[in-house]
């Protein structure tokens, strides 16, 4: 199962961190785009309480369910995720409400953190 490690930073000065992830070798591999999250429940906040998450997440055009388990107890937040694509997201939130699952919170923003880096390959 794979794992998210989260990790998070305060950055100071964004325009200096730029310039030195790309002096280090590093491209950028995905852009900045809109991005809208339902965070899922049952009543009474079962999954919040035992430390899980649902997410439905629409990046641009495409449509992400994740289920986040509880996070592991260490210096970083560290937990098993497990995700899929969704051909149509409104069916998906339908069949979520239709379990008794319910959107408590949701997001929308231009998500320039949803922007990916990966080092340079040689050659």
């Amino acid at each position: 199962m794979p794992k998210e490690i989260e990790i998070k930073f305060r950055i100071e000065d964004l325009a200096a961190l730029t310039r030195a992830l790309k002096q280090a070798g590093f491209e950028r591999i995905t852009r900045s785009t809109h991005e809208m999250n339902l965070l899922y429940d049952l009543p009474g906040q079962k999954l919040l309480k035992r430390g899980e998450m649902l997410r439905l997440r629409k990046y641009g055009e495409a449509w992400v369910l994740t289920h986040k388990a509880k996070s592991e107890d260490r210096r970083h937040k560290v937990r098993v995720e497990v995700e899929t694509r969704v051909e149509d997201g409104q069916e998906m939130d339908a069949i979520l409400r239709a379990l008794g699952f319910e959107p408590p919170f949701a997001t929308k923003s231009i998500a320039p953190n949803g922007a990916t880096a990966r080092p340079r390959r040689a050659g």
